[in-house]
């Protein structure tokens, strides 16, 4: 049986989720297991990969065939939606909370299409998707909204 895909949302550019992301693709045990790759914004995980002094190499990806899958090479799907002269660690920002909506939104759209096996979703800052303009409070509603239009009366 072949590894499913799995794209992994980096969550909210200004907290824990680029790390948690970044940390767990640099375990073996993941790729034994999957095909990862992260959809977020490559300048967040290049400065993400500086700050935790984990022995990867960034791979930025405009689509998913482009993947290496490969311990070593951490794949990202590069949104460039984060202007890194704006952002802030730990601080709430429609900004981030933008971003972290549209990793979300496109990781269901690839999993409907079936160009993606499964989501694993990062943390995101409902204070910052609120000041983004998202009505939905969290990922289940999020995902509840993007399905609701596929669903016949």
């Amino acid at each position: 049986m072949e590894r499913p895909i799995l794209g992994i949302t980096m969550g909210d550019p200004a907290s824990i989720g680029p790390e948690i992301a970044a940390k767990a693709l640099a375990e073996a045990q993941v790729y034994a297991k999957a095909r990862p790759f992260v959809l977020g914004d490559a300048h967040i995980m290049a400065d993400t990969l500086r700050i935790t002094k984990l022995p990867l190499m960034l791979h930025p990806i405009a689509k998913v065939q482009e993947a290496r899958f490969t311990l070593g090479a951490l794949d990202v799907l590069d949104f460039s939606n984060v202007d890194m002269a704006a952002h802030r660690y730990g601080k709430v920002s429609a900004m981030c909370g933008k971003a972290s909506v549209e990793y979300i939104k496109k990781a269901f759209a690839m999993a409907m299409a079936k160009e993606i096996d499964a989501v694993v979703t990062g943390p995101i800052h409902k204070e910052s998707i609120n000041q983004a303009g998202c009505p939905h409070p969290g990922h289940t509603e999020i995902f509840g909204a993007s399905l609701a239009p596929r669903i016949t009366p």
